[in-house]
């Protein structure tokens, strides 16, 4: 075919118009996509609570999503090694999708609160006497520690032990955190309390913010029962294991290493 002058022209007309109609259209699905990603979490939240969610559906990454920030160092880097991950990449499960509002709201009360004792010595509860010699080097270590060392044995733990320890780790991560919230003064301190019976206190604080968790019955019985020592309830085994873990970690640390605490030293919890 011979290339006249007006075949080049209609050629020339035909791609460029092919041209600007594909940047329009990319530029509009960039434009929908930026503003899938401006959307806060506490609207994505309603997503989790409201409608069904299935493990194998992702959410779009969210890379200018507003993270929390803590007054804790601790916390913060908590957040960024353990739940960051999730939400910056958006890998949620079934569970990990409204765990995490639960969490969130967990780590802001130990944000605020935390800096109590880990031990308390109140008539009735299941530690009161349980420490022995321990107990003066375990009062140095704050709740907030402790609940932030429990979390992460118990993530080493689901980590060792299951293919898909994402599929738990929202209902673990509440669990190993809010499972001492009973021992802050400030939850201790009305009539209700006087027994001084942290576990039931603790679920007692938790119940309110997991209201919308599925497994919510599972979640509370796991942080009510944690110092059920018979129990064969998953939840409750990988909690203990986790606390025990937390606590011989922490006698070891502040003894020193020549009084590391054998393994099995705190086999009651």
């Amino acid at each position: 075919m011979k290339l006249t002058p007006l075949v080049i022209l209609e050629v020339f007309l035909l791609v460029f118009f092919a041209s600007i109609y594909l940047y329009a259209s990319l530029s509009r699905g960039k434009s929908r996509e930026d503003e899938r990603f401006e959307v806060a979490l506490e609207k994505l939240s309603k997503l989790w609570t409201e409608g069904e969610v299935h493990g194998a559906e992702v959410v779009p990454p969210v890379a200018s999503r507003t993270l929390p920030a803590f007054n804790s160092k601790e916390l913060n880097e908590f957040y960024k090694n353990h739940l960051a991950p999730y939400v910056e990449t958006a890998l949620y499960s079934a569970t990990m999708g409204p765990a995490l509002d639960v969490i969130i709201k967990v780590l802001v009360i130990l944000d605020t609160d935390g800096d109590c004792p880990s031990v308390v010595d109140a008539a009735g509860d299941p530690e009161a006497d349980a420490y022995g010699s321990s107990y003066g080097l375990l009062k140095k270590v704050t709740l907030r520690e402790h609940s932030i060392h429990v979390a992460e044995e118990a993530v080493r733990i689901i980590s060792g032990r299951y293919k898909e320890p994402e599929m738990l780790l929202g209902r673990v991560l509440i669990v190993a955190l809010a499972h001492d919230l009973g021992k802050i003064p400030r939850f201790r301190s009305g009539p209700a309390y006087v027994l001084g019976n942290h576990p039931a206190i603790s679920a007692a604080v938790l119940e309110p913010l997991v209201t919308d968790l599925p497994g919510k019955e599972e979640v509370l019985k796991a942080v009510r029962d944690h110092h059920s020592a018979t129990s064969s309830d998953p939840l409750i085994r990988i909690l203990n294991e986790a606390d025990r873990r937390a606590r011989e970690r922490e006698v070891g640390m502040l003894a020193g290493a020549s009084a590391l605490v054998p393994r099995g030293s705190f086999s009651w919890l």
